[in-house]
């Protein structure tokens, strides 16, 4: 069994993030091919992060076990939930309230922000779907660009005076991929510039890597092939 902290590391890699990227992947692709067959995927997503939940909440503060929570709403929206994930991110907002944890707050933020950004895909693909096959999610009829400025405007608000730059890049690389969207590519570079510092100072290889190849993007898009160049 081991300690706590080895419970939780076991409980991470079995029923935690890797686990939840299979399982979001393939409720995505069922949504655009056979929606009808994606409960029985939800119900299996939502079982494994019910896993983590039970671990978690024996070995690690009470953020992590909302973490899974948020997962958790996640799918359901993706899965074609909408109103039900809403619920849950609200219920969600008011525990992180309670414990004063603005950086989870602010995490609740930008997953909305994405369900309305980017529904079935990511604003980290610029909202393109990059799954095979000619199909749309039919969650992508949800889109609101409004909604989502709104949602990543509050995350950044709450992320004000936070350790935090992998969130702060993360809201950043968000608000640039709604500048691109509404063909703002100036707006889009600076955001992308935060962006970039702020996974430099997390130490996010990953993320920086994504952010340049945005900026590159971002330059091709305005013209700027110099600077594409010199990528």
């Amino acid at each position: 069994p081991g300690n706590g902290e080895t419970r939780l590391v076991e409980a991470c890699v079995a029923h935690g993030p890797l686990p939840l990227l299979t399982n979001r992947t393939l409720i995505e692709t069922t949504m655009r091919h056979t929606p009808r067959a994606v409960e029985p995927l939800l119900s299996s997503g939502l079982k494994t992060l019910d896993s983590f939940r039970e671990t978690s909440r024996e070995a690690a503060p009470a953020s992590v076990t909302l973490w899974a929570s948020m997962a958790g709403a996640d799918l359901a929206w993706r899965a074609g939930f909408a109103e039900p994930a809403l619920k849950e991110i609200v219920e969600i907002r008011a525990v992180y309230e309670e414990l004063d944890d603005r950086e989870g707050l602010a995490a609740s933020y930008v997953i909305e922000g994405d369900w309305w950004a980017a529904s079935g895909a990511s604003p980290e693909t610029l909202g393109f779907e990059l799954s095979a096959g000619p199909t749309s999610s039919p969650t992508a009829e949800r889109r609101d660009d409004a909604r989502a400025a709104a949602a990543y405007r509050r995350a950044g608000a709450l992320l004000q005076g936070l350790d935090a730059p992998r969130c702060v890049g993360a809201v950043a690389l968000r608000r640039a991929a709604l500048a691109w969207r509404a063909g703002r590519f100036d707006h889009q570079r600076k955001w992308l510039d935060t962006a970039l510092q702020a996974f430099t100072d997390a130490g996010d290889a990953a993320a920086c890597h994504l952010a340049i190849v945005h900026q590159l993007i971002t330059d091709i898009a305005r013209g700027d092939f110099e600077t594409a160049r010199r990528a």
